[in-house]
C-alpha cells in the first residue's frame, strides 16, 4: 500500500512531491523535474504490477 502512496505523490499532474523538489530549485522547470522522475515512476508501476500479479513474492518471507 505505501508503495502505491508513493507512486500517487509523484505522478504528475497532483504530484504533491514533485512541487516540493521543484520549489526547492526554482531555476529547474517542473517538466525537466517530471522527466528526471519518470524512471522511478515507471519502476514503481511495474514492482506494484509484480506484486499484484505474484502475491507470493510479498508473502515468502513470513511462510520462511
Amino acid at each position: 500500500m505505501l508503495i502505491v502512496v508513493e507512486v500517487g505523490l509523484i505522478t504528475p499532474p497532483v504530484g504533491m512531491n514533485l512541487f516540493i523538489i521543484n520549489t526547492m530549485d526554482r531555476e529547474t522547470p517542473i517538466w525537466d523535474t517530471y522527466k528526471a522522475v519518470l524512471f522511478f515512476v515507471v519502476s514503481d508501476i511495474i514492482r506494484v504490477a509484480l506484486l499484484v500479479a505474484f502475491p507470493a513474492i510479498t508473502l515468502f518471507l513470513i511462510g520462511w
